[in-house]
C-alpha cells in the first residue's frame, strides 16, 4: 500500500519532519473527492500512514504523531458494494450441515462456530476452554502473525524478519473488545468438541500441535464452500453474516454492536448487511406495502 498509493504523492519526497498537518489534510481530500473511494479504503491507507508516524515518533524523528488528531468527518465517502457482503441463510445452512459429515479437526469445528458468532479469526485462533463459563465466552486475546522491522540506514532501506504468531490483547478499543459472548447451544457443543480432539493444546483450535491460521482457514473454507455448493466468502464476512442475520432478524443493534466489539455504532451498521436472503413475493410484498386498496 505504501508503494502502490503514497508513491505518487508529495510527501513521499518530502522530510517526515517537515510534513504538516495540512499536507495531510489535503491528502486525504484528494483521495476521497466526492465519494471517490470507500470509508474502509481510507482507514486502511490511514492505518498504513499512521503506523509509519508512529514509527517516527517512537524513534524521535519527530515529537509526536499528529495522525490520530486530524479531523475526517467533513469527507465524503464512496458507498461500499454490498454484493457478496454476507452468506444468506439459506447458504449458511447448506455451508453448516455440509461441515457436520465430515472428520472433525481444528479447522472444520472452527469454521463452524465462526458461522455461530461474531469472532474476529484472531479472536477466534486465541479461545482457551477455560474461556467459557456454561453458554458465556469471555473474548480475552487474539492471535496476529507479525513480521518485526527494522531500518537499514546503511542501505536506506527496511528489512523485514520471517512472521511468528503473538498474542494480544483483541483488535480496537479494550474496553469494547475484551467482552463477553452468549452460545447457543450448538456452539458450545463445537467447543466441547474441540476440547475432546485437542485436550491438552494451549489453544482450543489447534491442528498438528499448532494454532489454526488465517491462511489455511481461508484455504479450507474455500474448499468446503465448494464441495457444499455456496460462493465462497472470506473468514472476515463469517463475522458480517452472522451480524446480518441477527439485525435481519430482530436483534437490535446496541446488543449486536456489544457482540462485535465495537466502539461506536457507525462501525456496527457497515457490517450489517440485511439482505441475508432472497426476496420472495416481492409484488405482492410492495402491494400490502403500498397499495391503497
Amino acid at each position: 500500500m505504501l508503494k502502490n498509493v503514497f508513491k505518487n504523492e508529495p510527501i513521499a519526497e518530502m522530510q517526515i519532519s517537515d510534513i504538516k498537518k495540512r499536507d495531510i489534510k489535503y491528502m486525504y481530500e484528494r483521495w476521497t473527492g466526492p465519494g471517490l473511494i470507500t470509508r474502509k479504503a481510507f482507514v486502511n491507507r490511514k492505518s498504513a500512514l499512521n503506523g509509519v508516524f508512529t514509527f517516527a515518533a517512537e524513534n524521535e524523528y519527530i515529537a509526536v504523531n499528529f495522525i490520530p488528531s486530524i479531523v475526517t468527518t467533513e469527507l465524503k465517502f464512496k458507498e461500499p458494494n454490498h454484493q457478496n457482503k454476507a452468506f444468506r441463510k439459506d447458504e449458511r445452512q447448506k455451508l453448516l450441515k455440509y461441515l457436520r459429515t465430515l472428520k472433525q479437526d481444528g479447522y472444520t469445528l472452527a469454521i463452524q462456530l465462526a458461522l455461530y458468532s461474531t469472532f474476529r479469526i484472531g479472536e477466534l485462533r486465541a479461545i482457551r476452554y477455560d474461556d467459557l463459563s456454561g453458554n458465556t465466552l469471555t473474548i480475552r486475546h487474539q492471535l496476529v502473525e507479525e513480521s518485526e522491522y527494522a531500518v537499514n540506514t546503511k542501505y536506506l532501506k527496511v528489512d523485514k524478519a520471517p512472521r511468528r504468531v503473538n498474542e494480544k490483547l483483541p483488535k480496537g478499543n479494550a474496553h469494547y473488545s475484551v467482552r463477553e459472548i452468549t452460545l447457543i447451544s450448538e456452539a458450545v457443543e463445537i467447543l466441547n468438541m474441540a476440547k475432546e480432539i485437542n485436550p491438552d493444546g494451549e489453544y482450543l483450535f489447534m491442528c498438528h500441535g499448532r494454532p489454526i491460521n488465517n491462511d489455511t482457514f481461508n484455504e479450507r473454507l474455500r474448499k468446503y464452500c465448494g464441495e457444499a455448493g455456496v460462493p465462497y466468502l472470506s473468514s472476515h464476512k463469517l463475522r458480517f453474516t452472522v451480524a446480518s442475520i441477527m439485525r435481519s432478524s430482530g436483534v437490535d443493534i446496541a446488543f449486536l454492536q456489544k457482540n462485535l466489539g465495537h466502539s461506536n455504532r457507525r462501525m456496527t451498521e457497515h457490517y450489517i448487511y440485511e439482505d441475508v436472503e432472497d426476496p420472495k413475493d416481492m409484488e405482492e410484498q410492495l402491494g400490502l406495502i403500498l397499495g391503497v386498496s
